[in-house]
């Protein structure tokens, strides 16, 4: 009897450690593919302007003129993408000429690491924002706060 109480309770142990390493891991795949998003949005927009003189980005021109692929809007008919938490991602102008990108529904977790991500990787950036938090707020420890009750926010990047 104890040999299987025992038995149990390393199952559990395993089964706990396991859980915790899933939901890491899914944290990661889902930062890694937005912080991919964001970095193609920009790209794709830098180009376009590029390209065009005096023009505003949208998922809608930047699909149709295949300055990103066709499916990148995830079927939502060219007005947004798909983030990989089932939320829209966008791209439109910023404050004073820059690209913005919007995020929504990142659950604040995954957004307090993509925002770090972002700007690890993205150096061209202006700045960081949310509706709670400036990205030099962020620094000094504030999360990314809350849209709603649901525990998600909505982060822009201005580039």
């Amino acid at each position: 009897m104890i040999e299987l109480l025992l038995v149990l309770g390393i199952v559990a142990v395993i089964i706990v450690m396991a859980t915790r390493y899933y939901g890491q891991a899914k944290m990661g795949q889902h930062v890694n593919a937005a912080l991919q998003n964001v970095q193609a949005m920009y790209a794709a927009c830098t180009k376009y302007r590029a390209d065009v003189t005096n023009a505003t980005c949208s998922m809608a021109v930047l699909t149709q003129q295949n300055y990103l692929p066709a499916n990148f809007d995830g079927g939502k008919s060219n007005v947004s993408a798909a983030n990989p938490w089932g939320g829209n991602a966008s791209v439109g102008k910023g404050p004073d000429g820059t690209v913005a990108v919007t995020l929504t529904g990142v659950p604040n977790d995954d957004c307090s690491r993509l925002v770090k991500d972002v700007a690890a990787t993205m150096t061209t950036g202006q700045s960081i924002s949310s509706p709670d938090w400036s990205y030099g707020e962020f620094v000094s420890g504030l999360s990314c706060g809350q849209d709603d009750d649901s525990g998600s926010s909505s982060p822009t990047f201005n580039f």
